[in-house]
């Protein structure tokens, strides 16, 4: 994969709570069904109209609350793929 694009982001939540968010209708897409497993479905309806594909990786945060991950692909139409990763870390001061 040649094309990248990277953002760290520092919030003032938990992982628990940004995790709620990412996977939940409202920030990736209006509508996002996800089925959290690698293999699982991913679909995602917005003002851009449907994304689908599928989860490569879901580990929602632990006992310990200090990170997750959430790794995906997915396309409009016959459009070639996106994968998109989300890591979830504590920091010192926030979330990144």
């Amino acid at each position: 994969m040649s094309d990248q694009i990277r953002r760290e982001l520092l919030l003032p939540a938990s992982v628990a709570e940004v995790w709620e968010v990412v996977t939940g209708d409202g920030w990736l897409a209006g509508e996002v069904e996800l089925e959290l497993i690698p293999g699982g479905e991913a679909r995602f309806l917005g003002e851009q109209g449907l994304r689908t594909g599928w989860v490569e990786d879901a580990q929602a945060p632990g006992p310990s609350g200090r990170s997750g991950r959430l790794a995906f692909w997915w396309s409009v139409d016959d459009e070639p793929a996106s994968r998109v990763e989300l890591v979830l870390e504590t920091e010192s001061d926030g979330l990144t």
